[in-house]
């Protein structure tokens, strides 16, 4: 059982948070990864309520794995998959395209061919790669000149 109602919670040691954060950022669901430590849950949440420094941790690990499905989703629409295409570009609206100016809703509003979304995303990545491109030179002439 992962949540225990007759004990008090108890703040888990560094080595269990560790272990913890770690199963996490393998993928681990916070079950999986009380029962693969063989922890309670209850224990975690508490130590989430009481240790700053191991909330946050969790809060990162959940953030760098989301980052994960928003890369998928964009090799999906970038690979032309129409629902992966409004789907990011719901998420990540290009610039001109202010959906909150109008209401949360004003982006979905907007109806685009397939055509028009894959023009827009090879855009934005033709633009990012730009940008990348003048940063590693940049990097590199300074590197030669030293």
């Amino acid at each position: 059982m992962f949540l225990r109602a007759t004990e008090s919670p108890t703040l888990l040691n560094e080595e269990f948070q560790y272990s913890y954060i770690t199963l996490l950022s393998r993928g681990a669901s916070p079950a999986v990864a009380c029962s693969q430590l063989e922890i309670l849950l209850a224990d975690v949440i508490w130590t989430m309520e009481h240790e700053a420094g191991f909330q946050s941790m969790v809060i990162r690990v959940q953030e760098l794995l989301s980052q994960n499905v928003a890369a998928a989703l964009y090799r999906s629409a970038m690979e032309g998959s129409v629902s992966a295409q409004q789907n990011y570009l719901k998420a990540y609206p290009p610039p001109g395209c202010d959906a909150t100016s109008d209401g949360p809703d004003a982006f979905s509003e907007i109806e685009l061919s397939h055509e028009e979304i894959v023009t827009q995303l090879r855009a934005e990545a033709e633009a990012f790669l730009a940008e990348f491109d003048q940063i590693v030179s940049s990097e590199k002439s300074k590197d030669a000149s030293r």
